[in-house]
């Protein structure tokens, strides 16, 4: 989840969305926060290095996959 919210957070209208702080941008930084410091960075630096444009499709496939 940290990973993924750091990868949206490269949109603009998620980064600067008071709505989706509220409904997921807390809660994903009260779990990032449970984790030990270097885990939740490391997972921040993977979301960054993520694209969006290729991001969505590939999770997509993904969950597919998983039903």
């Amino acid at each position: 989840a940290v990973e993924l919210y750091a990868a949206a957070q490269q949109s603009p209208y998620i980064a600067h969305s008071a709505w989706f702080a509220d409904i997921a941008g807390r809660r994903i930084e009260a779990a990032a926060n449970s984790l030990p410091p270097e885990a939740a960075a490391a997972a921040r630096q993977r979301g960054l290095a993520h694209d969006l444009e290729a991001l969505a499709p590939a999770l997509r496939v993904e969950l597919a996959e998983q039903d």
